[in-house]
């Protein structure tokens, strides 16, 4: 072989073992970063601190996060399409319609717990847990009066007399969320465990879904007062954690750290290739109370955090370009169930007309706001419902930031400057009055700046607005006595869109904007079993409030998360964004 050819050959084995080493290195950078962990541990930030592990009592979102890893729902929701998905149960319920008796006109769920499905001391998991979790959770003063609130038609559990896991639970009424009330809005208890000496046992459940029977109880049984003394109690809020899920409750030291540990020989490992529900990665999750935006930032550069949730946009923006945070971490910003918005009391003369209501919303430039709070991470709304579920009306437009629009309304309205005095007035019960609001929010800096901001934005249409901050706790009765002009407000959602509480004239409805056909509709769509039925009441209803502008709809923020990048795991637009235990390290 001349050398010629030898050298092309050589060159040619050259390249091929070029390209296979670049190829390998560019696979195993990220493997070949030296992480400070490499463990299948998850350190996780929670904005704040627990107050109790008691899934019945607490409403604290830190205490429900560590809880859903040592608890379980008959359902889960899926992190992406946001559904129900099995947990405790085998399936989602079989569904039929209650023809005769005393719950006619209602439905019934058909549930079976998994057969492998214990709690930690072994004993099986029955209906008898579940009748126990829905007692506890309709005894009036126990658990938390929002959950209680969504029971309102579930009345009854009837076990299957062949089978103690298999059972009905009965509404009266064919109910949008009656589905999601049984299997998810309460964690299945040990019975055997809070309630020892059965002080619930004489008591039926059909007597405590009633609510004027279970006032009576609450005032009258002495079990009933006896168990809630008991359930209360530090041993079953803070000590004796016995639950089904993947995590076992191993410390808790307040303002530090919550650790749990996965199980071992788990009942339901065998089963979590099959359910989304009970799939459990993390060895460890450790959960950390850091309010303190810069300490999670710290604690992001140091590479001690792997989940940090909630990041302060301007921060996460910042991090974006340092090496040292995107040499370990992925970045993400996926969307939130969330959105702001400003009340505007309809019940007050001078917003009495929807007029002034959408001059105020024209005046408004919602992309400044979007800038100045959430350095562009946010998206505009138009619409009292999460943009990316789908009940959200997608055919409406976020009203645009148009000044001389909005002086047209304002007089088409017969609001005028007419002493040339920069604000609009017009003859009101035979007095010039000035159209002058006021303007509520919490007092702290961010929430008074950005109320200045919409003050500016009033004043160049002839508004004058005067600003008045508040506690948090005077602003909430402001709200609920109807005692206010204009109030910064924030809402969260759930997957499916509940209007009553808001919006119906028997809720909240702190904008005074219910009518009787507004009503009609938000009762229509809870009974509204087919869902393109119910989407086109929503649709109609969200129209109405469009056209009303009884708030003025800004924007839904964007969630700002850091992961680190060992582990890969799906996002989600339900709180927090990261479930934790479905964090895998990536070699695994």
């Amino acid at each position: 072989m001349n050398s010629y050819y030898f050298s092309r050959i050589v060159f040619f084995y050259l390249m091929i073992c070029l390209v296979a080493c670049q190829k390998t290195s560019s696979e195993g950078t990220e493997a070949a970063i030296d992480y400070k962990r490499t463990d299948n541990s998850v350190v996780m930030r929670l904005l704040g601190d627990a107050d109790l592990l008691n899934p019945q009592l607490t409403t604290n979102n830190s205490s429900i996060l560590a809880i859903n890893q040592v608890y379980q729902y008959l359902l889960a929701i899926d992190p992406i399409s946001l559904e129900l998905i099995p947990q405790l149960a085998k399936s989602r319920p079989g569904i039929k319609n209650i023809e005769n008796g005393p719950y006619k006109g209602g439905v019934k769920f058909t549930f079976e717990i998994h057969d492998e499905a214990v709690w930690d001391d072994g004993k099986a998991i029955t209906a008898e847990d579940y009748i126990f979790s829905a007692k506890v959770m309709s005894i009036p003063g126990l658990a938390d009066p929002n959950l209680q609130a969504s029971m309102t038609y579930f009345k009854q559990v009837e076990i299957d007399p062949d089978n103690p896991k298999k059972f009905d639970v009965i509404f009266n009424k064919k109910y949008i969320l009656a589905e999601a009330v049984a299997g998810n809005h309460l964690h299945v208890l040990p019975k055997h465990i809070y309630d020892e000496e059965g002080l619930l046992d004489d008591i039926p459940l059909v007597d405590l879904t009633d609510l004027d029977k279970a006032t009576d109880l609450a005032s009258s049984s002495d079990n009933i007062k006896q168990f809630m003394e008991v359930f209360a109690s530090p041993e079953f809020t803070r000590e004796k954690i016995i639950g089904s899920g993947p995590y076992s409750f191993t410390s808790w030291t307040p303002g530090q750290e919550i650790v749990l540990d996965r199980k071992e020989d788990w009942w339901a490992d065998d089963l979590q290739e099959d359910y989304l529900g009970l799939q459990a990665f993390p060895d460890q999750i450790i959960f950390k109370p850091i309010p303190e935006n810069a300490t999670a930032i710290t604690g992001i550069k140091g590479e001690e955090l792997d989940v940090v949730i909630r990041i302060q946009p301007d921060d996460f923006v910042s991090i974006q370009n340092q090496d040292i945070v995107t040499s370990k971490y992925n970045l993400h910003a996926p969307e939130n169930l969330a959105f702001y918005f400003l009340y505007l009391n309809t019940g007050k003369p001078n917003l009495s007309d929807k007029r002034v209501r959408k001059a105020l919303a024209h005046a408004v430039n919602v992309d400044t706001l979007i800038n100045r709070m959430f350095m562009g991470l946010a998206k505009k709304i138009a619409s009292p419902v999460a943009y990316s579920t789908p009940d959200y009306h997608k055919e409406l437009q976020p009203l645009p930031y148009d000044p001389e629009k909005a002086k047209a309304l304002l007089k088409e309205a017969g609001w005028e400057d007419s002493n040339n005095n920069g604000i609009v007035d017009k003859m009101l019960n035979g007095e010039l009055t000035e159209l002058s609001l006021e303007y509520h929010h919490i007092n702290r800096a961010s929430s008074e700046a950005n109320a200045i901001v919409v003050k500016d934005f009033a004043s160049e249409i002839g508004i004058d607005i005067q600003l008045t901050p508040v506690s948090h706790s005077t602003g909430i009765q402001l709200l609920n006595n109807k005692d206010y002009d204009i109030y910064s407000g924030g809402l969260g959602q759930l997957p499916i869109w509940l209007p009553r509480q808001n919006w119906h004239s028997e809720g909240r409805d702190r904008t005074s904007f219910g009518s009787t056909y507004t009503d009609e509709l938000i009762e229509r769509s809870e009974l509204a079993e087919d869902p393109e039925e119910r989407k086109k009441i929503y649709q109609e209803l969200q129209q109405i409030i469009y056209d009303e502008q009884p708030v003025i709809f800004l924007f839904s923020p964007q969630n700002p998360i850091a992961i680190h990048k060992r582990f890969e795991t799906p996002l989600s637009s339900y709180y927090p964004g990261v479930f934790p235990n479905l964090l895998k390290i990536k070699n695994k």
